[in-house]
């Protein structure tokens, strides 16, 4: 039990780690980790508020929040629903499709160091 809690508690250093390494690595772009989650969805499909709330498990005020800030970065845009004129969807301008991208490369490095760190870990007391 001791050997599992202990592995435990090395893990949720890594979230922290993994938190402060990723928005470190997106600071140069303007972004935080949430916006980048917000645009990896927005790279997906194209979603109203409630989509990305729900996609992020987050309430819709905070999305509210991220996407105003990235449409006054000129990296989404909101535009009436085809489907139904009663709902806005957000979409990415090419301007922040370009971000995303230049954003996810940069992220690599500090992905694979993250992931290797998380194998160390969890690998660590493996039978």
């Amino acid at each position: 039990m001791g050997a599992s809690l202990c592995q435990l508690f090395q893990i949720l250093d890594l979230a922290n780690e993994a938190r402060e390494s990723v928005n470190t690595a997106l600071a140069p772009f303007g972004l935080t980790q949430a916006s980048y989650q917000v645009m990896f969805q927005l790279q997906q499909r194209d979603c109203t508020n409630k989509c990305l709330a729900e996609e992020a498990g987050c309430a819709p005020s905070n999305i509210t929040r991220l996407v105003d800030r990235l449409v006054e970065m000129g990296l989404a845009e909101r535009h009436p629903s085809p489907d139904d004129r009663r709902k806005v969807v957000t979409t990415l301008t090419d301007a922040g499709r370009a971000r995303w991208n230049a954003a996810a490369e940069a992220l690599q490095p500090t992905q694979a160091a993250l992931l290797a760190r998380l194998h160390q870990v969890t690998d660590h007391d493996a039978p």
